[in-house]
């Protein structure tokens, strides 16, 4: 078994660090191991702590490494899950925002067919925004770095819409 070679630079540095005057903190990282022999890769989460003499100085270090290459695996899995099921879900819903803004311009369509055809263009875009948000979920759940924004909402539109939704459904 082989570390890549990043890996190596990795464990030094996190070593170093630990060993440090100041290095007092644990250090967390992962490292890629590679099995040519058996064409096996896996990735280990190693931690390194500090080992204090009752002095207070650092004397040492312990490594323990957890074996997360399943649990990399099911990651990669799950953001080619998510990716398909985004493309799969959008590209209908995207069909269905076009042709019912096409029709909403169609100055022959009667408003009686326009109010249910605006609602269902609100519906399709409310879905879209969903899954826009459920993948940005996504994402930042897995990298911790996406930023939340807020955004305006017309409350008044979507309580109308909600009253025609349930008067239509009677």
């Amino acid at each position: 078994t082989v570390l890549h070679h990043p890996s190596k630079k990795v464990i030094k540095d996190a070593v170093a660090g630990a060993l440090s005057p100041e290095g007092n903190a644990m250090e967390l990282f992962e490292i890629g191991l590679v099995d040519d022999m058996e064409d096996l890769q896996a990735t280990l989460l190693v931690t390194v702590t500090p080992t204090l003499a009752s002095s207070g100085q650092t004397v040492g270090t312990i490594c323990i490494g957890q074996d997360i290459t399943k649990l990399k695996d099911l990651e990669a899995r799950k953001a080619s899950i998510m990716a398909m099921l985004s493309h799969e879900l959008k590209s209908p819903l995207h069909g269905i925002t076009g042709l019912s803004s096409s029709l909403l311009d169609d100055s022959e369509i009667p408003l009686s067919v326009k109010k249910p055809l605006s609602m269902m263009q609100n519906c399709a875009k409310r879905l879209l925004d969903m899954v826009s948000n459920i993948m940005d979920a996504s994402v930042l759940v897995h990298d911790r770095k996406m930023r939340m924004s807020k955004d305006k909402v017309q409350l008044q539109t979507i309580v109308e819409e909600v009253i025609t939704l349930c008067q239509q459904a009677t």
